[in-house]
């Protein structure tokens, strides 16, 4: 059960907090988090017993938000006021914190839903609906309903899930004894080769940086070891170049950032054969190359959000 969610901007940051717990100006009513449309597609055969499935499409997902925007908060104080001053008080909260509802719920902005440890993205469909009742739209209380589309129907973390290709291990010891030379404080363990693990219910793109370090890297690549799909940049980084690809669907991109130049886009520079690698569901082995043995100069980072259907907290 949901008792608080958060509704931000996902590019300016704005946000509203909705709670059951009567500490925000906005209250929680109930939330109707849909269920994506799922359409199959399938053939029949002469004599067929059944269907055969080529295809599934999961269609979006339309959740629906009920609260109330109030005047008074648990612990605000009335003071000194006559009723009647006491009633415009909270009418004019009221009103103040509607036109913040208003212009946070722009169906022409991206917002972010967050439950928990989870979010959706999507828009507004239907903007800010307040109640003509007495009983629920007067002095102390407006309700309000909204509607959202998450055209990505999926639940993410809010944590994405990180996985280092380059370990930094530890060689201090306690106690030391220092030598004239040959003192080894830790070494750089660099993985050509990870096990990824994906805990979502589907596929997922990721972010793969690549940072040179000390030396120039020729034509990185990034690679699914078990299906040889891969993406190839044929492109020559600098020292202190990093090179971001994001294989998400719908945001792919391949950049450079460099240090003296700032970003430069190398979209064009992947070879015909290269597809945006998605990571697998469950375990999947995944590595990264160079040509010329000059990977040894790379440092790889790849970053996950894994998604759901459904969270537990539902």
């Amino acid at each position: 059960m949901v008792n608080a969610i958060s509704i931000s901007d996902v590019d300016t940051n704005e946000y509203v907090n909705i709670t059951k717990y009567g500490d925000e100006y906005f209250v929680l009513d109930s939330i109707d988090w849909d269920t994506a449309a799922i359409t199959m597609s399938t053939y029949e055969l002469p004599k067929q017993i059944g269907a055969s499935v080529v295809g599934v499409a999961i269609g979006t997902r339309k959740p629906k938000i009920t609260g109330y925007v109030v005047g008074l908060r648990s612990g605000d104080t009335i003071g000194s006021k006559t009723w009647k001053e006491y009633f415009e008080a909270q009418q004019e909260i009221i009103e103040q914190n509607k036109v913040t509802l208003n212009r946070l719920l722009n169906p022409l902005r991206t917002l972010r839903i967050v439950a928990g440890e989870y979010y959706l993205e999507g828009r507004v469909s239907t903007l800010p609906k307040y109640s003509t009742s007495e009983e629920e739209n007067n002095e102390v209380m407006c309700k309000f309903t909204v509607e959202f589309t998450c055209f990505n129907p999926m639940f993410r973390k809010l944590n994405a899930n990180t996985i280092l290709f380059t370990e930094r291990e530890d060689k201090f010891r306690f106690p030391w004894v220092i030598k004239k030379t040959g003192n080894i404080f830790g070494v750089i363990i660099r993985n050509s080769l990870m096990t990824v693990t994906n805990s979502g219910d589907i596929e997922t793109g990721a972010i793969i940086e690549m940072i040179a370090e000390g030396g120039e890297v020729k034509n990185p690549s990034f690679f699914d070891a078990e299906t040889n799909e891969m993406i190839k940049i044929e492109y020559t980084l600098q020292s202190g170049d990093r090179l971001i690809i994001n294989t998400n669907t719908g945001s792919e991109s391949v950049t450079v950032m460099k240090e003296d130049s700032g970003e430069e886009v190398v979209l064009g520079y992947m070879t015909d054969d290269s597809v945006f690698v998605q990571i697998k569901r469950g375990l999947g082995t995944y590595g990264y190359s160079a040509d010329g043995e000059t990977a040894v100069f790379l440092k790889v980072t790849v970053t996950i959000e894994e998604q759901m259907f459904t969270i537990e907290t539902l």
